[in-house]
């Protein structure tokens, strides 16, 4: 294995070669380079090492004839890490330009006065990587001491600091930022369980085609795993090498973390603010003058027709998942709606404002935008874990509009809540039967007597398998068959499961007045 650990591209890049230019084989610039060796003539390279740096002096080769033909074969033939001569009169012919790029030998002109300079500039680097390592990660700590603005300038800042592919990935091994060639490499199973730990560690692991990829976790809890993890990939390195080019991912992950850890504050501090602030703008019978001068600092639009968007799940959410979601909304929110996110007890609220002029507006059943809403959950919980759904109120005219629109949002979102399938989205005015509905069996009484008579049946329900068939059965007008293609089970499974069900609630379902009492009954408590 070869350990050593500068290129020929990371010396170009140091400077030790001032006013050098590459005119081949830059394809090689990324050979190893082991030792600088000064020569004198051209059939020295025979006898050279491998990963041999070759100076020319003054004067031994010249570009534009067959001397340097002959010098790019043999440091092919002897495995030279590349070759240093000086600058002509006259450009090298197309022919050696061709050659060297074939055989990724690079070639590189300096000034005359610079060769005689060239080995002992080099050398100091080659014998001791840890000087390049430890200039390097001083860049590095230079370039982090102000706080990465996303995630994707902090991968391009480390892309450009380490000459290496990196990526941002979470615990699950998915891709957040960088290169993909790195994520896959990350992404292997040994790697994956590493990086879910309870106490993250920096690491270096083998991966395929002989390469090494460094982690570092990205850790903004002390108490939890690590969410986000950098992964750099490098060639072979001598295990004391390592540790610096881990330092400088610690360095770059530690801004990160800085940076996440001020939106996280920022958000907080800004969610707090609007939830206090719609709350006075909902319970007021009037716009107070206080109120006014809050929302305006804001910059909210209490003019013109609004329409209002409540967004819950079926799932509870931690705390940290729910400070993951509101981040998430913040920003997609903006980007698709020009609009910002509002914290409530049990889900999240924004709407959009449609100027005066013109009269009324569509209305928001408009399937565009109800789609947008749908495709705004998918973006932020593409796996579905917190079973999101929506509701979108009736669009109305001022601040008191705002109120109006929410209270039938919200009661939207209960009857999403009780709809089959992913990211279901619900609109409904005031006066719809399905907001009625919703509004009254959200009651605490009908809950209590709906918990009383399915009391059996959710005791030994515990994966609400019957409760689903009973209410899709009641839904598809006692329709066997067409319960089961809503369900995806077979119809005799349909069966089967009505037959317990009429055995644990001792109901009739040929009976309408039991059809309606077991219906809402099971309404009321479709949202758990």
């Amino acid at each position: 294995m070869n350990t050593a650990a500068i290129t020929v591209e990371q010396l170009l890049e140091l400077g030790v070669i001032p006013g050098h230019r590459v005119i081949g084989g830059r394809s090689g610039l990324t050979r190893h380079v082991a030792r600088v060796l000064p020569c004198t003539d051209v059939h020295d390279l025979a006898r050279i090492e491998p990963d041999s740096l070759v100076v020319f002096v003054s004067g031994a080769i010249e570009l534009h004839d067959l001397s340097t033909d002959l010098a790019i074969r043999l440091a092919r033939s002897a495995g030279a890490a590349g070759l240093v001569t000086e600058a002509s009169t006259r450009e090298p012919a197309l022919a050696t330009k061709r050659l060297a790029d074939t055989l990724a030998i690079p070639v590189i002109i300096a000034a005359p006065v610079d060769l005689d300079r060239v080995s002992a500039r080099c050398d100091p680097y080659v014998r001791a990587p840890e000087i390049h390592a430890l200039k390097m990660l001083g860049e590095t700590v230079d370039r982090f001491l102000t706080l990465p603005t996303s995630a994707d300038e902090m991968i391009d800042n480390l892309r450009k600091l380490l000459r290496v592919p990196v990526a941002l990935v979470d615990s699950e091994g998915h891709l957040v930022a960088g290169d993909s060639k790195c994520h896959s490499l990350a992404n292997a199973a040994d790697i994956r369980r590493e990086m879910s730990v309870m106490r993250p560690a920096p690491g270096v692991f083998s991966a395929e085609r002989g390469k090494f990829v460094l982690l570092q976790p990205i850790r903004t809890d002390r108490r939890a795993p690590a969410n986000l993890w950098l992964a750099a990939v490098t060639d072979p390195l001598p295990s004391r090498l390592h540790r610096p080019v881990l330092h400088a991912l610690g360095v770059a992950a530690l801004s990160y973390a800085g940076h996440l850890a001020s939106q996280a504050t920022r958000i907080e501090r800004e969610s707090r603010h609007r939830s206090m602030l719609l709350a006075e703008l909902i319970d007021s019978e009037q716009v107070s003058a206080s109120t006014l001068e809050k929302t305006s600092a804001l910059q909210w639009r209490l003019g013109g027709w609004h329409t209002v968007a409540y967004i819950t799940g079926r799932v509870d959410l931690t705390e940290i998942a729910g400070r993951a979601m509101a981040a998430s909304l913040e920003s997609l929110v903006a980007a698709e709606f020009g609009s910002f996110v509002v914290e409530q007890s049990d889900g999240y609220v924004f709407w959009t404002t449609t100027e005066v002029q013109g009269g009324r507006p569509t209305d928001a059943r408009d399937s565009e935008y109800l789609e947008s809403v749908r495709k705004l959950m998918s973006a932020v919980d593409p796996k579905d874990r917190w079973g999101l759904c929506a509701g979108i109120g009736s669009t109305e005219f001022g601040a008191a509009g705002i109120k109006r629109s929410l209270s039938a949002a919200r009661k939207a979102a209960l009857v999403a809540k009780g709809r089959a399938g992913m990211y279901p989205v619900e609109h409904t005015s005031t006066s719809s039967a399905a907001v009625l509905l919703a509004g009254w069996s959200s009651t605490s009484s009908l809950r209590e007597s709906a918990t009383e008579i399915l009391g059996r049946l959710l005791a030994s329900d515990s994966n609400r398998e019957l409760l689903r068939t009973l209410r899709s059965y009641l839904d598809h007008e006692s329709s066997a068959t067409n319960t089961a293609e809503q369900l995806g089970v077979h119809r005799n499974t349909v069966l089967l499961r009505l037959e317990r069900i009429r055995a644990l609630l001792d109901a009739d379902l040929s009976n309408p007045d039991d059809r309606l009492l077991l219906q809402l009954a099971i309404r009321s408590l479709a949202p758990e």
